[in-house]
C-alpha cells in the first residue's frame, strides 16, 4: 500500500484552522456590542495581567484600549469570542486568548518606543557587538506570549480533531481520521520520556496499526494541520502584524526558552487556565529530568531529506542560545545565578570539563532522534565539546576509538552550514587527536 493510501486522507475540513467566524455573521453594531460585553467582563483583569508583567498602569490601559480600537476595525477575534461565550460557553478560553492579544499589543508598543529612543553605547564597546541580535537574551515577555499562543493552538487543534469532551459535542469515534491524527500527535510530539521511553516512528505505527511509511506520512500531515492552527491564532490575535514574521519569532522563543510540550499539554487537558509555564524559567541543560525533549522543534520544523543550510544554521544558533546552569555552581554559591548560554560556556577561555562532559552526554542522547535535522545539530554539539576538551585541556573526553573520533569530527566538518568558529575548533581537534594517536 502506498503511504498516502491509508484508511482515507485526513478530513478536508480539518486541514485548516477551525472556522470560528462561520459561527457568527453579525452586523457592525452586534460586533461592537459583543466586544463591549467582553471588555466589561474581562477588561480589568487584562490590565491587571499586564501590570503583573511589568507594564505601568498607563501602559496597561493604553495596550488594552489600543487593542479594542484595533479590533473594532479588524474584527479578527469576534468569531472566537462569540463561539467560546455563546456556543461552547467556555469563558476561560476567552480570558487566555485575550491575554495573548493584549500582551502582543504591549510588546509591540514597547518595541516602537525603543526604536524612537536614541541608542547609547558604552565607551569602548562596538555597535556591532551591542546590536548582535543573534546572541541577545530571550525576553521573558516574548516567551510568555509564545507559550500563550501555543496553548491556544493546542486546544484549537485538539478540538478540531476529537471534538470538545467538556461540551459533549462532536466527540470523535474510534477509527476516525481526527482521532488517529490526535493519537499520532500525542505519541510523536507530546509523550513524556520521564514516564516511559519515547516510541520510535515504527513503534508508533505498530501501536496504531499503520506501516512505518503511513506513520511518517501522518506525522507530516499533523505538522501541517497544527501549523495552520498556530498561524491562524497569530493572525487572529495580531491582525496588524506580518504573521509569518511573528510565526518565526514565536518558534524562536519556544526553542530558546525550551518549552516542554508534554507539560504544556498536560495543563490543557480540561478548561484552559493560565499556564504555570508563563512564568519564565531559565532552561537548564544540566538537569536531564527537566530537559525538554525538543518536541516543539520536531513539531514546528518539518523534516527534509536535504534541509536548507540556512535552516540548519538557524536551529544551531537557537540551540546554542539556550541557557545553562554550570554544573560546578552549587545552589549556595553566590555565582549560581551567573547563567551562561551554551555557546558562552563552550567557548569560554577555560570551559569546565564537567560541563563539557555533561553537554557531550546530553548531545549523544539527543542525537538518537529520528528527526534528521536535529540529529545533525546534536552530532555537531557532541563533537564540538570533545574538540574543546582536547584543544583547551589536551584531554580526551570520549570513549570512542581514535579512528572513530577522528571520523566523527571529520564528518561534522563537512557540514556546509557550520559556523567558522566551530569548524576551526574541529579542525584543530583533528590535528591534535591525530598527533597524539601516532
Amino acid at each position: 500500500m502506498h503511504p498516502h493510501e491509508h484508511n482515507g486522507d485526513p478530513d478536508d475540513e480539518s486541514s485548516s484552522s477551525e472556522k470560528f467566524n462561520a459561527e457568527f455573521q453579525g452586523t457592525a453594531s452586534e460586533f461592537r456590542e459583543l466586544l463591549n460585553q467582553v471588555m466589561r467582563q474581562f477588561g480589568s483583569s487584562l490590565q491587571s495581567y499586564l501590570l503583573q508583567r511589568g507594564a505601568t498602569r498607563s501602559e496597561a490601559e493604553d495596550a488594552v484600549q489600543d487593542f479594542v480600537v484595533k479590533q473594532m476595525e479588524k474584527r479578527s477575534i469576534h468569531g472566537r469570542l462569540h463561539y467560546w461565550i455563546h456556543v461552547k460557553q467556555t469563558p476561560e478560553r476567552v480570558t487566555s486568548f485575550l491575554k495573548a492579544c493584549v500582551l502582543h499589543q504591549f510588546i509591540d508598543q514597547r518595541r516602537k518606543r525603543s526604536r524612537t529612543e536614541p541608542t547609547v553605547f558604552p565607551l569602548g564597546d562596538s555597535a556591532s557587538k551591542q546590536l548582535d541580535r543573534g546572541r541577545e537574551k530571550l525576553d521573558p515577555l516574548d516567551y510568555t506570549w509564545a507559550v500563550s499562543l501555543l496553548q491556544v493552538a493546542l486546544l484549537d487543534f485538539k478540538y478540531s480533531q476529537i471534538g470538545d469532551p467538556a461540551a459533549n459535542q462532536g466527540a470523535a469515534t474510534p477509527g476516525t481520521n481526527g482521532l488517529l491524527n490526535w493519537q499520532i500527535f500525542e505519541e510523536q510530539f507530546a509523550s513524556s520520556s520521564t514516564r516511559r521511553p519515547k516510541l520510535t516512528i515504527a513503534e508508533i505505527g505498530e501501536k496504531l496499526r499503520l506501516s512505518r511509511d503511513q506513520a511518517v506520512y501522518r506525522i507530516q500531515q499533523v505538522r501541517e494541520l497544527f501549523a495552520s492552527h498556530l498561524r491562524q491564532a497569530i493572525i487572529d490575535s495580531c491582525p496588524d502584524s506580518d504573521s509569518e514574521s511573528l510565526f518565526q519569532e514565536l518558534k524562536c522563543a519556544l526553542i530558546v526558552g525550551g518549552v516542554s510540550l508534554p507539560s504544556l499539554l498536560a495543563e490543557s487537558q480540561g478548561a484552559l487556565a493560565e499556564s504555570t509555564l508563563e512564568t519564565f524559567n531559565v532552561f537548564s541543560l544540566a538537569s536531564f529530568e527537566s530537559t525538554p525533549n525538543d518536541e516543539v522543534i520536531d513539531l514546528l520544523t518539518p523534516t527534509a531529506s536535504n534541509p536548507d543550510a540556512r535552516d540548519e544554521l538557524e536551529l544551531w544558533n537557537l540551540l546554542m542560545r539556550r541557557e545553562y546552569f554550570s554544573s560546578s555552581s552549587s545552589k549556595d554559591s553566590p555565582h549560581a545565578t551567573n547563567i551562561k548560554s551554551v555557546e558562552e560556556l563552550i567557548f569560554a577561555e577555560r570551559p569546565s570539563l564537567d560541563d563539557l562532559q555533561m553537554l557531550k552526554q546530553l548531545a549523544r542522547i539527543k542525537s538518537q532522534t529520528e528527526h534528521g535535522l536535529l540529529r545533525t545539530i546534536y552530532h555537531v554539539l557532541y563533537v564540538l565539546t570533545i574538540a574543546r576538551g582536547k584543544n583547551v585541556y589536551d584531554q580526551t573526553i570520549t570513549s570512542l576509538s581514535p579512528k572513530q573520533r577522528v571520523h566523527s569530527i571529520n564528518t561534522a566538518i563537512r557540514y556546509e552550514w557550520l559556523p567558522t568558529e566551530v569548524s576551526r575548533e574541529l579542525e584543530l581537534a583533528v590535528r591534535a587527536f591525530t598527533k597524539s594517536d601516532t
